[in-house]
């Protein structure tokens, strides 16, 4: 009995993961399938140059960051409320998130891997997840991270305006974060103020996103640390 107690909070991390490879996990492969085999299909019939993939590695992220919000602001009330302690449930959404990054980054290696080889040879290669693994890590950590957070503030006020318009805060953080630092290297008439080169906005800034992704785990633990506690069950 003591033993499964102490392992009830591995078990729940393990099922919200084993949820999310069911349906979201799921539907990304489908998707990805079958808009390969369609462009395969295109380039056999009528000599299609492009590829569609981009998109994937595009917008897949903004889910995952759907995916933290959502399974975090519903976790925290259920959790505390069937009797679990704050502890337990930080342990539970830790081994989540483990799971459902490290699946999300194998995706996007898939989506890459499949850009790179069955596409045309003059597409070039397809970095838009991060040019190399660590950096993939990194940009899919920081978008789950700000998602939990959204989740965290909603939870804290109990899904009232405030948390809502909190929650929005940290998500524009995430969308708008590459604009400081176009703005540092702006041209001017006299040329560049630095000799760097600025990634776009599609590309990752991984020094900036691995600060932003313990500033966002930061924010679930100190918001949740003083969210109130509903009441428990009977």
């Amino acid at each position: 009995m003591d033993t499964a107690l102490a392992q009830r909070k591995y078990r729940l991390g393990l099922r919200w993961s084993a949820e999310v490879g069911r349906t979201f996990g799921l539907w990304a492969l489908i998707a990805l399938a079958a808009l390969q085999l369609a462009q395969i299909g295109f380039r056999l019939a009528i000599g299609f140059e492009g590829d569609y993939t981009y998109y994937l590695l595009r917008y897949a992220p903004f889910v995952l960051t759907a995916v933290g919000w959502v399974y975090l602001f519903k976790a925290f009330p259920r959790a505390i409320a069937t009797g679990m302690t704050r502890k337990e449930l930080f342990v539970a959404f830790a081994v989540f998130s483990a799971v459902v990054i490290a699946g999300s980054v194998a995706f996007i290696e898939l989506v890459k891997l499949c850009h790179n080889l069955i596409g045309p040879g003059d597409l070039g290669r397809l970095d838009l997840g991060g040019a190399a693994l660590l950096e993939t890590l990194i940009r899919t950590a920081v978008y789950f991270s700000a998602g939990a957070a959204a989740g965290a503030v909603m939870a804290r006020f109990n899904g009232r305006t405030l948390g809502a318009v909190l929650a929005g805060v940290v998500i524009g953080v995430l969308i708008f974060r590459p604009i400081p630092f176009q703005l540092l290297f702006t041209e001017f008439a006299q040329g560049k103020v630095f000799e760097v080169e600025f990634p776009g906005s599609e590309e990752l800034l991984a020094p900036m996103d691995a600060v932003l992704t313990v500033v966002f785990v930061l924010i679930v633990w100190l918001t949740l640390a003083r969210a109130p506690m509903p009441h428990k069950k009977a």
